[in-house]
C-alpha cells in the first residue's frame, strides 16, 4: 500500500514539475509575481520579452530536472519495494541515486534563481541588471536529507554485502 501511494505521489509530482512551469512561464503576469515574491526582483525592472522569458524558463527547469531525476529513482525504488525487493543491489543503487539527487537540488536551486534573474534582467541598463543569489531553509533541509539518505544507502549497501557473503557460507 506504502509503496503505491509512494509512486502516485511521484507520478503527481512529475507532472506537476512538467505542467506547472508552463503555465507560469507562458505568463508576464505570473512572471513578475513570483520574481517578486520568490526571486527577490520586486525592486527590478523586468523585462519580459519572448526571449528573456525563454531563457528564464530554461533556467528555472534546472532544479525541476534533478527533482525529475529523483523521483524516478523513487518511482523505481517503491516499485522494487513493492515487490518484496529491498536488499538488493539494484534497491542500494537507487536509493544512492535519490541521495545524489536531494545532494544537487540545493546547488541546482540557487544557481536557477540566479540564471533567471539574469535572464529577467540582462536587456536593463547596465547597473539595473540583477544577479540573485537566494539560499533558503529547505536548501539546507534538502542537503541534510541528501546526507542521511546516503548514509541510509551506505547501510544498506553493507547489509546486502553481508547478507550475500551469509548465502554463500550456506
Amino acid at each position: 500500500m506504502l509503496s503505491r501511494c509512494v509512486r502516485a505521489l511521484c507520478a503527481l509530482g512529475a507532472l506537476c514539475l512538467i505542467a506547472l512551469p508552463t503555465f507560469v512561464w507562458s505568463s508576464p503576469e505570473w512572471i513578475a509575481q513570483t520574481a517578486a515574491s520568490q526571486w527577490g526582483l520586486a525592486s527590478h525592472a523586468l523585462r519580459l520579452g519572448l526571449h528573456n522569458r525563454l531563457l528564464g524558463a530554461a533556467a528555472s527547469m534546472l532544479p525541476a530536472l534533478v527533482a525529475l531525476f529523483v523521483l524516478w529513482q523513487l518511482w523505481w525504488l517503491f516499485g522494487a519495494y513493492g515487490q518484496g525487493r529491498i536488499f538488493t543491489p539494484a534497491s542500494v543503487l537507487r536509493l544512492k541515486r535519490v541521495a545524489q539527487g536531494m545532494l544537487c537540488l540545493p546547488l541546482a536551486q540557487p544557481l536557477s534563481v540566479a540564471l533567471v534573474g539574469l535572464a529577467l534582467t540582462m536587456d536593463n541598463p547596465s547597473g539595473e541588471r540583477a544577479l540573485i543569489l537566494n539560499v533558503q531553509w529547505h536548501d539546507y533541509l534538502a542537503l541534510l536529507f541528501g546526507l542521511i539518505m546516503l548514509a541510509i544507502a551506505s547501510v544498506m549497501g553493507e547489509a546486502v554485502r553481508v547478507a550475500d557473503e551469509n548465502a554463500g557460507f550456506i
